[in-house]
């Protein structure tokens, strides 16, 4: 066991957020060191059990959207008072069934880790918490006197559904940089300054400690500031704030981030939806890059990923 790694080391590792001396030293130790290895494969099979429930999973949901919403339509007829209901309990039980045995394997994968953790009582513990998830289905159905359950229930869970969907395409939809090259260039000067303090904070992770370097910007590295900040707060999920940032881009009138930053206002925007007024900017946002021709794939993209979890 090397004692100089531990879990934050190795989860900086995994998300990149090692400077470049830290990763040679860390690989370095990973060839030498097994214990460390396999330390490193269980978290990072953790790691991709997780993307799987948050966004693959609910990613590859998008095709089948508009074809069950088409479902629902034509049981909830006249005829059929508790047929949307009927629908969307089918609908649930089809989530529920993967998600389960997605977090099943999740859980055995990260096996190894826990029982590392267990008899490594100097590293953090991580805790682990399964949702427990009731089955509806034995459920007496209300009678169709009452027809404010049906009315009801299904709305609710739809609304949950989307939340979800939105977060997963909103993570989809957010482009990481790489701050060292992007503000300071190929061959940065080394003088240590406010910017380059909070770049490598960024990259540490630390972004509260970044951000209080970043909220009085020098006039003269004002982009630079400004660009960093606004992906600051979108990694702390003050996604407003980081919209804000982003949009002061368009004051500019020579600006080499200035398109860049228009796709930042895209992913902060999706992660503020489901609101109305967040929507109708969102709109408005997608049709000028599709009128201006910049992103203009991706935006045409995102409208139709939009219009599948709205069942438009």
């Amino acid at each position: 066991m090397n004692p100089m790694y531990e879990f934050e080391d190795i989860d900086d590792f995994l998300h990149d957020r090692m400077s470049e001396s830290d990763r040679q030293a860390f690989e370095l130790a990973l060839q030498t060191d097994t214990d460390l290895a396999k330390r490193v494969e269980a978290l990072r099979a953790e790691s991709k059990v997780l993307r799987l429930l948050r966004d693959e999973y609910l990613m590859t949901q998008f095709a089948d959207w508009e074809k069950e919403l088409d479902e629902k339509k034509t049981a909830a007829g006249p005829s059929h008072p508790g047929g949307d209901l009927q629908v969307v309990s089918r609908n649930w039980r089809r989530w529920i069934a993967p998600a389960v045995a997605a977090a099943v394997v999740g859980i055995a994968a990260i096996g190894y880790f826990l029982e590392w953790g267990n008899t490594n009582p100097e590293q953090p513990q991580v805790a682990i918490q399964v949702p427990v998830i009731e089955d509806t289905t034995s459920h007496k159905e209300e009678p169709v006197q009452k027809p404010v359950v049906p009315d009801k229930a299904p709305k609710v869970i739809e609304k949950n559904q989307n939340t979800a969907l939105y977060a997963a395409l909103g993570d989809k939809q957010y482009r990481p940089q790489n701050f060292k090259i992007t503000l300071m260039g190929d061959h940065p000067d080394e003088t240590e300054t406010p910017l380059t303090k909070a770049i490598n904070l960024y990259d540490s992770g630390k972004y509260q400690a970044a951000l209080r370097l970043l909220e009085q910007p020098d006039e003269k590295q004002k982009q630079q500031y400004l660009y960093l900040r606004a992906y600051t707060l979108y990694n702390l999920k003050r996604y407003a704030e980081a919209e804000q940032d982003f949009r002061q881009f368009r004051d500019f009138k020579l600006s080499r981030y200035k398109l860049d930053a228009q796709w930042g206002e895209v992913f902060s925007l999706v992660k503020q939806l489901p609101s109305a007024s967040v929507h109708k900017r969102l709109d408005a946002l997608l049709q000028e890059m599709i009128d201006t021709d910049h992103y203009k794939d991706r935006a045409i993209s995102l409208q139709a990923d939009l219009k599948k979890i709205e069942g438009k």
